[in-house]
């Protein structure tokens, strides 16, 4: 801002806020370098912490490899490995793994060198120039700052100055004024009166006189001080706009020079400093990487039949084809003597004919062997190794949640998910023997002792990890629910029983039977509509399934109960289970049909003692409510 903006008052204010700002400046540069050698501090300490890590890592890598090489440096397969490296695919695997743990020690023990002894002391260099250039540049700027005090102590000299002229001249002013008015005065009792004496007359010519005089000075003094102001004047107008053109040059360039002096080098040093880090770690990537593709062509060069060539081949003694048996005659018996030629035809005959039944045997062995085979092969070379899910990261929680959440759905193959899930569900109505699948009666169970209460269940989401768990328990003949302690997160119980009947081939509620189902909406009166859709479940659902849904409504039906604590009115129930006990066909409308799906689930849920018949109709489990450890049917 100008200072020929101010008045001389707040012109002095001014000044003195530009000296306290000018020392702000210091201090801020000052700050600014402390915090850039605290910085550069807190980096040398990582890597010297990253440094040991690695180091202390490094050796670890080394002592795996050398407690695995020295159990295999007696075996035979070692000497056979040093004479010609002729190995197994599987042992070549193997020793190739323990070279690469050892290459992974070396390379990281260069990588904590490089920390060590590069990249903290570059560190340690930023710091010192940091520290150096900011006095270098505290010097010059007391300097810049002293010049520029210097200008406004000589504007406010030149200010003063040009004050003090150009008050004496309006006093010299006012009094040149006063002389005039009293010339003309004196100029008015001049006038010619004839009665006056001539005494009288020569003192008023002698008062005139003195009058202008007077006048003539006060008019020279006032000339001298006008030109003085005047002078003063334009020369505090130059100083003025000399101090404000000193001004803008420190605050719009020397400043940025200054700024630019005490970071000379820094961004340059670290950017060097950081990318020596970076290409530390892009080299030990790169070094794990062609030591992996050795291992993975290892790894695509199992061959089970040249192992098996190999193998013989060590071992000729036990596995060489043993001479051919040689007919030993008896006492000077002959072959080409005494041939019984029908006997020989006979025995040729039924040898054949136990020949061609071997052979169909063997043909229907051969067809089971293969198939078996097949499946055998499908199960240990199906693709489940790619983990590269599991190190997606990402800034957003919930990303990374959706990266490593749902692998039971997404892992398998769609044909292989679709064999579970069938083989799942046959196991669950019929292998188990039980009316009720033990997945449903156990989390319903559970839920029944420890989660009716429980805020927003089956709305919020457990945990995907958990949920798996005790899905594969289940899918292995066991029943991870069985103790009587809440040992389990309630929502990944809630989230295995929707896992279960989502998985189901057929849902509950038959897809032939959708679009009656819907229909049941245009029934305003709940009871008939409940009447209604009694009608349709009991024509289109087996028995065994509706024993199972009878089972699930009413603990639905009891869960809403405890709305006031757990959130779960009937409506949201049908809210969670609407998509998963009825799904909406492909070729309706999903959106317009949703709404309709959760009303029939609602009902359903509330008036399922109207729709399902009772245990005397339908003979099998019948949920109840109360429930305790151990005895709950």
């Amino acid at each position: 801002m100008s200072l020929s903006c101010f008045p001389a008052g707040e012109r002095g204010v001014q000044s003195t806020e530009i000296r306290a700002q000018l020392v702000e400046q210091q201090k801020c540069l000052d700050q600014q370098t402390e915090m850039r050698v605290q910085l550069l501090q807190d980096l040398q300490d990582f890597f010297r912490k990253k440094s040991e890590i690695e180091m202390e890592y490094s050796r670890n890598l080394e002592k795996l490899a050398e407690r695995f090489m020295a159990k295999t440096r007696s075996t035979k397969d070692h000497q056979q490995y040093k004479k010609d490296q002729n190995l197994l695919s599987p042992v070549n695997c193997w020793y190739l793994l323990l070279n690469q743990v050892r290459r992974e020690s070396k390379d990281h023990a260069t990588l904590s060198d490089i920390y060590l002894n590069n990249v903290i002391m570059r560190f340690m260099q930023i710091s010192e120039d940091s520290t150096r250039l900011l006095k270098k540049s505290k010097e010059i700027t007391f300097q810049l700052q002293e010049d520029l005090m210097k200008v406004l102590n000589e504007l406010y000299t030149v200010m003063k100055t040009y004050h003090m002229y150009h008050t004496e001249s309006i006093s010299a002013e006012s009094k040149l004024k006063e002389a005039e008015k009293q010339e003309e005065k004196q100029i008015g009792r001049a006038e010619p009166v004839f009665s006056i004496r001539l005494e009288d007359k020569h003192q008023r010519r002698s008062s005139v006189k003195k009058i202008e005089k007077m006048k003539e000075k006060r008019q020279a003094k006032y000339s001298e001080n006008k030109l003085k102001s005047i002078k003063a004047r334009n020369e505090y107008l130059l100083t003025l706009e000399a101090t404000n053109s000193s001004i803008f040059k420190y605050y719009i360039h020397d400043l940025s020079d200054l700024i630019d002096c005490c970071d000379l080098g820094y961004h340059a040093s670290l950017n060097r400093a950081l990318r020596t880090y970076l290409s530390a770690e892009y080299n030990l990537e790169t070094s794990r990487h062609e030591g992996l593709d050795i291992i993975e062509n290892a790894v695509d060069s199992l061959d089970p039949r040249s192992d098996r060539q190999r193998f013989m081949e060590l071992y000729p003694t036990a596995f060489c084809p043993p001479m051919k048996f040689e007919f030993q005659p008896h006492m000077g018996d002959e072959v080409r003597h005494r041939v019984n030629l029908s006997s020989l035809m006979l025995r040729f005959q039924q040898l054949q004919s136990r020949l061609a039944t071997l052979n169909i045997e063997n043909e229907e062995i051969k067809k089971t062997s293969e198939a078996t085979l097949t499946t055998i092969q499908d199960m240990v070379t199906i693709e489940d190794y790619d983990v590269s899910e599991c190190f997606h990261h990402s800034r957003s929680t919930e990303s990374v949640k959706s990266t490593v959440s749902e692998t039971y759905l997404s892992k398998p193959s769609i044909a292989k998910r679709r064999a579970n899930q069938q083989e799942t569900e046959q196991f669950y109505f019929m292998d188990s023997g039980q009316a009720i699948p033990r997945v449903v009666e156990s989390c319903i169970r559970f839920i029944n002792l420890y989660g009716l209460q429980h805020q927003g269940i089956f709305r919020v989401s457990g945990s995907q990890m958990e949920i798996n768990d005790i899905k594969n328990s289940f899918e292995r003949g066991n029943d991870p629910l069985t103790d009587d302690e809440n040992n389990h997160d309630i929502n990944s119980v809630a989230g295995v029983l929707k896992l279960y009947f989502r998985g189901l081939e057929k849902s509950l509620l038959p897809k032939e039977r959708f679009n009656d189902l819907l229909s049941s909406i245009r029934i305003e009166n709940l009871y008939e509509r409940s009447l209604y859709i009694r009608k349709i479940l009991l024509t289109a659902v087996p028995r065994s399934v509706l024993i199972v849904m009878r089972y699930l409504f009413a603990f639905l039906n009891h869960l809403s109960q405890y709305s006031d604590e757990n959130m779960m009115d009937p409506y949201n129930l049908a809210i969670c289970f609407g998509p998963t006990l009825m799904p909406t066909p492909n070729i309706e409308d999903q959106v317009s049909c949703q709404a309709h799906v959760n009303e029939i689930i609602k009902t359903v849920i509330i008036h399922h003692e109207t729709i399902f018949p009772d245990a005397k109709e339908l003979d099998g489990p019948v949920y109840e409510k109360c429930m305790a450890g151990g005895d709950y049917w």
